[in-house]
Protein backbone atom coordinates (compact mmCIF):
# COMPACT_ATOMS: atom_id res chain seq x y z
CA UNK A 1 0.00 0.00 0.00
CA UNK A 2 3.33 2.59 0.75
CA UNK A 3 2.79 5.78 1.29
CA UNK A 4 1.78 7.95 4.17
CA UNK A 5 -1.02 6.21 5.90
CA UNK A 6 -4.54 8.10 6.33
CA UNK A 7 -4.34 7.81 10.33
CA UNK A 8 -0.77 7.84 11.35
CA UNK A 9 -1.56 9.72 14.45
CA UNK A 10 -3.87 6.49 15.94
CA UNK A 11 -1.40 4.51 14.85
CA UNK A 12 1.17 6.40 17.12
CA UNK A 13 -1.80 6.50 19.95
CA UNK A 14 -1.93 3.15 19.66
CA UNK A 15 1.75 2.10 19.41
CA UNK A 16 2.30 4.43 22.77
CA UNK A 17 -0.90 2.79 24.43
CA UNK A 18 0.58 -0.50 24.17
CA UNK A 19 4.24 0.27 25.10
CA UNK A 20 2.72 2.22 28.10
CA UNK A 21 1.10 -1.39 29.08
CA UNK A 22 4.27 -3.65 27.84
CA UNK A 23 5.72 -1.40 30.53
CA UNK A 24 2.87 -1.79 33.00
CA UNK A 25 3.25 -5.34 32.90
CA UNK A 26 6.59 -5.87 33.00
CA UNK A 27 6.38 -3.88 36.60
CA UNK A 28 3.36 -5.51 38.06
CA UNK A 29 5.41 -9.00 36.82
CA UNK A 30 8.53 -7.80 38.93
CA UNK A 31 6.63 -6.79 41.61
CA UNK A 32 4.75 -10.52 42.02
CA UNK A 33 8.50 -11.98 41.66
CA UNK A 34 9.49 -10.09 44.86
CA UNK A 35 7.49 -11.44 47.96
CA UNK A 36 7.64 -14.98 46.06
CA UNK A 37 9.77 -17.41 47.48
CA UNK A 38 8.97 -20.59 45.78
CA UNK A 39 9.87 -21.84 42.28
CA UNK A 40 5.75 -22.38 40.89
CA UNK A 41 5.06 -18.94 42.46
CA UNK A 42 8.07 -17.36 40.27
CA UNK A 43 7.07 -19.11 37.17
CA UNK A 44 3.79 -18.76 37.66
CA UNK A 45 3.91 -14.78 37.80
CA UNK A 46 6.50 -15.12 34.60
CA UNK A 47 4.13 -16.85 32.69
CA UNK A 48 1.21 -14.84 33.61
CA UNK A 49 3.42 -11.90 32.64
CA UNK A 50 4.26 -13.31 29.50
CA UNK A 51 0.71 -14.04 28.64
CA UNK A 52 -0.11 -10.74 29.42
CA UNK A 53 2.52 -9.27 27.08
CA UNK A 54 1.48 -11.15 24.35
CA UNK A 55 -2.26 -10.10 24.90
CA UNK A 56 -1.10 -6.79 24.66
CA UNK A 57 0.83 -7.60 21.23
CA UNK A 58 -2.54 -9.03 19.79
CA UNK A 59 -4.30 -5.86 20.68
CA UNK A 60 -1.39 -3.63 19.03
CA UNK A 61 -1.51 -6.26 16.04
CA UNK A 62 -5.61 -6.26 15.92
CA UNK A 63 -5.96 -2.05 16.71
CA UNK A 64 -3.30 -1.43 13.99
CA UNK A 65 -5.14 -4.04 11.53
CA UNK A 66 -8.38 -2.15 12.34
CA UNK A 67 -6.78 1.20 11.55
CA UNK A 68 -5.45 0.09 8.27
CA UNK A 69 -8.83 -0.70 6.65
CA UNK A 70 -9.60 2.41 5.07
CA UNK A 71 -6.39 2.22 3.84
CA UNK A 72 -6.84 -1.08 2.29
CA UNK A 73 -10.51 -0.42 0.73
CA UNK A 74 -9.06 2.97 -0.89
CA UNK A 75 -6.20 0.56 -2.72
CA UNK A 76 -8.31 -1.43 -3.81
CA UNK A 77 -10.65 0.82 -5.11
CA UNK A 78 -7.91 2.78 -6.75
CA UNK A 79 -6.62 -0.50 -8.36
CA UNK A 80 -10.22 -0.98 -9.58
CA UNK A 81 -10.35 2.10 -11.47
CA UNK A 82 -7.34 1.91 -12.81
CA UNK A 83 -7.87 -1.86 -14.30
CA UNK A 84 -11.37 -0.59 -16.24
CA UNK A 85 -9.52 2.82 -16.93
CA UNK A 86 -6.93 0.59 -18.86
CA UNK A 87 -9.53 -1.74 -20.12
CA UNK A 88 -11.27 1.25 -21.52
CA UNK A 89 -8.31 2.52 -23.25
CA UNK A 90 -7.39 -1.13 -24.69
CA UNK A 91 -10.88 -0.94 -26.12
CA UNK A 92 -11.04 2.63 -27.74
CA UNK A 93 -7.46 1.82 -29.75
Amino acid sequence: IGGEPAYADLRLRVDRLAGVLLIAVLVLAALQLMPASSFPMRASAVLGGLVQGLGVCLFKWIAHSLIDLPDIALYRACQGRAAVANDVSSRAD
